[in-house]
């Protein structure tokens, strides 16, 4: 297997399993990177790179800002105040397998995450989750506004301004609710195989440091979604 990131990152463990099941289903080598750049990919939303899906970025922003502001308003109103720079992939693999994984962590949950994930056109077809649990966890994580990274912006992007009066907001995972939806959209864009998600619950709640049994559970629930098995060789 070729490598190309410290062993010392807390999801090298995760990428080495997945690399290992694409190098015996297809045997060819998977390279990968962790937190890895995606330069087609931008912070904020551009037409110019979602043309077919550019109707559920808006329909999911109007929904995650309460109906506050229109995408397209918003973008032409705020330009030049964009955060700028390409979004990360927890970890990416290379041509020929070209897939985003995602390991999605308590913050990926809320009852904003799960406005996206009602998205009949893309979920759960189009990107390789457990829907359901997803669905499930969303409807149980309420998140209230609050002070702490988790729950308010600390640098300032106009598309996720503070709605309410005071310090105490729930911006965040707005914020971070769009852009996983737009993880999940980039592969109807390019040439690409769905985004593949694992959840924190698929490890019981541990993060890093993964042991055999962590690492065996993320194993069966991909195999029981039948990965790798729809992924092709773009």
């Amino acid at each position: 297997m070729v490598r190309s990131e410290s062993s010392a990152y807390k999801l090298w463990p995760v990428a080495s399993l997945i690399a290992g099941m694409l190098e015996k289903a297809f045997g060819i080598p998977a390279v990968f990177r962790l937190d890895a750049p995606l330069e087609e990919l931008p912070l904020s939303p551009e037409k110019r790179i979602f043309k077919n899906t550019w109707p559920l970025i808006a329909e999911a922003y109007a929904s995650i800002t309460d109906q506050r502001w229109a995408l397209e308003e918003r973008l032409e109103q705020c330009r030049g105040q964009l955060p700028t720079g390409p979004a990360q992939a927890d970890i990416y693999f290379e041509h020929p397998y070209s897939m985003i994984v995602e390991f999605d962590e308590k913050q990926h949950f809320s009852q904003f995450r799960l406005k996206t994930l009602l998205l009949e056109r893309v979920y759960p077809a189009l990107v390789n989750l457990d829907w359901p649990a997803y669905l499930n966890h969303c409807r149980q994580r309420f998140i209230q506004p609050g002070i702490s990274g988790f729950q308010k912006i600390k640098t300032y992007d106009p598309l996720f301004p503070d709605i309410y009066p005071g310090q105490k907001q729930n911006n965040r995972p707005r914020q971070r609710a769009l852009r996983d939806l737009m993880k999940d959209l980039l592969p109807m864009e390019m040439p690409l195989n769905p985004t593949l998600r694992i959840s924190y619950l698929e490890t019981g709640a541990v993060i890093r440091n993964f042991g055999q049994s962590e690492i065996d559970a993320i194993e069966q629930s991909l195999i029981l979604r039948g990965f790798p098995g729809s992924l092709k060789i773009i």
